[in-house]
């Protein structure tokens, strides 16, 4: 078990909205952070080569989700508090399009190959799809009290956590025909929700549970609780699928996942890293076979290179 270590402010950004990179090759000279605000009704602009903010973007009350392409060049932020999508082009660090997608919107997941952005509607019971070439809604499926997704990597497929009282479930979308495929009942809220590169496995964290879980989407069983520590949400991946990076809120640590640790259902993820410091820098892996994202990577390399494409893990802390 590693060495713990207090959590700088980019660990408290991590719990309070995504913070998430803009390629250097976009415009910028540098890459860039962008993190939800949620207090101050906006989206903060990271300037990662000086380590400080260097400007603020307004969008609508609440912001909740927060999301960018794959290529660096929109992020999407939903509002808790309205009922629009805002899109902010990062090479001027301007909101340039706003998407109706009804009141009280969550989170937001963003398809592996850019091209669709799902938006959560909470208060309106829908899942919406939006295309990212033309920022316009182009499916809806109703999911009652749908909180957070994630999409497999060309946008077909999504899942869903819902959360109605006596009906909390993960609901699985075949976007391609809209409709609802499979569900998955749950005793407890959803939260977090993250599937593997692979589409194979699905990582969620539940309401009051302090274990990473994993479904098989096969079977749609679930296959290994991961415990991680008090009120876990996101455990995003790596672009190889290798490791998980797990937000824990309650000890205000982030922990790495093995994914492919031991053998059978029961073994096949573990925790082998808390107490790391989170910080966003966005230098993505240089080819398929760089060091970055290797499956030989050691835990404590790992945090000393870009492990996705939203962050970054020194050794040691840095000040903002």
């Amino acid at each position: 078990m590693a060495k713990r270590v207090a959590m700088t402010a980019w660990i408290s950004a991590l719990t309070a909205g995504w913070l998430l990179w803009a390629a250097a090759g976009a415009t910028a000279a540098a890459p860039k952070a962008y993190v939800g605000l949620f207090k101050d009704d906006a989206v903060a602009v990271i300037d990662t080569a000086q380590n400080r903010v260097v400007g603020t973007i307004p969008v609508p009350k609440g912001p909740h989700g927060l999301v960018i392409t794959p290529d660096g060049r929109k992020v999407y932020v939903s509002s808790d508090g309205a009922s629009a999508v805002s899109v902010i082009d990062t090479g001027s660090d301007r909101v340039v399009a706003s998407i109706d997608v009804g009141a009280n919107s969550h989170g937001l997941a963003v398809s592996g190959d850019g091209r669709r952005v799902l938006a959560l509607g909470w208060g309106t019971n829908r899942a919406l799809v939006i295309d990212t070439a033309s920022d316009r809604v182009i499916t809806e499926v109703a999911v009652a009290q749908s909180h957070n997704g994630t999409l497999s990597r060309d946008g077909s497929i999504a899942w869903v956590g819902s959360q109605p009282q006596g009906g909390t479930a993960l609901v699985r979308l075949d976007l391609t025909a809209g409709k609802e495929a499979a569900r998955v009942p749950l005793d407890k809220a959803p939260r977090g929700l993250e599937l593997t590169p692979d589409g194979k496995r699905l990582f969620f964290t539940l309401a009051g549970s302090d274990s990473i879980q994993v479904l098989d989407t096969a079977s749609n069983q679930i296959t290994a609780q991961i415990p991680v520590g008090a009120s876990p949400h996101y455990a995003p991946f790596t672009p190889d699928g290798r490791w998980a990076l797990a937000v824990v809120q309650g000890p205000g640590e982030l922990a790495i996942l093995d994914t492919t640790a031991g053998t059978g259902a029961a073994a096949e993820a573990r925790c082998v890293e808390r107490g790391c410091t989170a910080y966003a820098n966005a230098t993505p892996p240089a080819s398929p076979s760089s060091p970055h994202s290797s499956a030989t990577t050691s835990p404590r390399t790992l945090m000393r290179h870009t492990v996705s494409t939203a962050w970054w893990l020194p050794g040691t802390p840095r000040p903002v």
